[in-house]
């Protein structure tokens, strides 16, 4: 496998270009139709890196302050993380994300 792929656990397409393409594993990746839908191939080494394979579920989220689109596999345990708190925590975030997202690009209050 290629250690000079990203040691995070998604790929973000559309990063800041403060790091060359290259060294985050980047590669141009070209969207096309199939069906009704509008897909995007995946490199196999991204694949091969996250431990994915065609039925895996992923998550996918347009992060709209950064302006990238990020995939990251789904299901994984988290050292020292309650799965079902994982899932509520998941869940928390879905039914509220809109609320989360406009939190998060308010500018910090001034302290008294």
């Amino acid at each position: 496998m290629d250690k000079s792929l990203p040691t995070r656990s998604a790929i973000v397409a559309g990063s800041p270009k403060a790091v060359g393409r290259r060294e985050r594993g980047d590669m141009r990746r070209g969207l096309f139709k199939s069906g009704n839908s509008i897909v995007i191939s995946l490199p196999r080494a991204f694949l091969e890196f996250l431990n994915l394979e065609q039925g895996s579920e992923v998550s996918v989220f347009l992060d709209q302050q950064r302006g990238v689109i990020v995939v990251a596999p789904m299901g994984r345990d988290l050292p020292g993380v309650d799965a079902e708190f994982g899932r509520q925590v998941s869940e928390f975030i879905e039914q509220y994300r809109p609320a989360l997202e406009a939190l998060a690009k308010r500018p910090p209050e001034a302290s008294s």
